[in-house]
């Protein structure tokens, strides 16, 4: 198991966050945003310039943090607020699916196979029998992953229809295929209510990606904090991932709009602390 970051939640410059990953000496990096730019709208020739640069600081990337599929369902266009795409603002599914090979392509530069997808705005509530539509509208994905030797990584996520664990259970198994898999986010699913070790049970066999983020209620209203800080057990998270063998990346996505190294290096050390990580670096 290993630690990583979405690289722009340390900064949106890509100079000042290889230089304080570099302090730090992490080695595992997410795409989401690049100088600025969503990781779906780079060219060809930007995504070989920066991955030249990351090999150069030694750094591997452990999948791209695409905006897929965080977009309308297909006949409720403008049916409720469109939230955070990380300046990729487009939300219609036929477009969305017209990036796909372009996505697998910088993913193919970067050197990761890991494709993060997710299931549409949520607008009406989360029945099996829209678990199953979502599943024939991602058909044509999977199919792509498969074609290509890509995984899809679908992410609980609050505004989408699927929030929980047990719900990404449900969509994977209706899918049935081996280039569709989880991302477990159990900072999002605790935002709406599934507890850490109840998400984890439900899809602990699916899990290929790891997101960690933290928060706490304060005034009712949610207020993001530096993961193991919070209300969120991340320890008890960790500490359930290693107990499954599991082998890839915990991504941080601390949602505060940039750490100061010295909140990044103490957020690390935390995570160090309460699990096993390859390279020695023990509890």
């Amino acid at each position: 198991m290993n630690i990583g970051i979405i690289l722009d939640e340390l900064s949106t410059d890509l100079q000042k966050a290889l230089l304080m990953i570099e302090e730090v000496g992490i080695k595992w990096v997410e795409l989401r945003t690049v100088n600025n730019r969503n990781i779906a709208q780079l060219e060809i020739e930007e995504a070989r310039e920066f991955s030249q640069m990351l090999k150069k600081n030694n750094l591997q990337v452990c999948a791209i943090s695409s905006p897929l599929l965080k977009c309308f369902f297909p006949g409720e266009e403008d049916s409720v607020p469109v939230g955070d795409q990380f300046g990729f603002h487009i939300s219609d599914y036929s477009a969305h699916l017209s990036i796909v090979d372009h996505l697998m392509d910088i993913g193919e530069i970067f050197g990761t196979s890991l494709l993060r997808v997710f299931t549409f705005w949520k607008a009406t509530p989360t029945t099996q029998s829209k678990i199953d539509k979502i599943a024939e509208l991602m058909i044509p994905l999977a199919n792509k992953a498969c074609d290509r030797g890509f995984t899809l990584c679908v992410e609980n996520e609050p505004d989408c229809y699927v929030q929980k664990a047990v719900e990404l259970h449900s969509l994977l198994d209706r899918l049935d295929s081996a280039n569709v898999k989880a991302l477990w986010d159990p900072g999002n699913a605790k935002l709406v209510g599934e507890a850490e070790e109840e998400g984890y049970e439900n899809i602990k066999d699916m899990i290929v990606h790891v997101h960690l983020k933290d928060f706490r209620s304060v005034k009712d209203e949610v207020e993001f904090a530096l993961p193991g800080t919070g209300e969120v057990d991340i320890a008890l998270v960790m500490n359930l991932l290693a107990q499954s063998d599991y082998e890839g990346v915990v991504s941080l996505e601390p949602c505060r709009g940039g750490l100061t190294l010295e909140e990044f290096k103490c957020t690390v050390d935390r995570l160090k602390r309460f699990s096993l990580f390859n390279g020695g670096e023990s509890v």
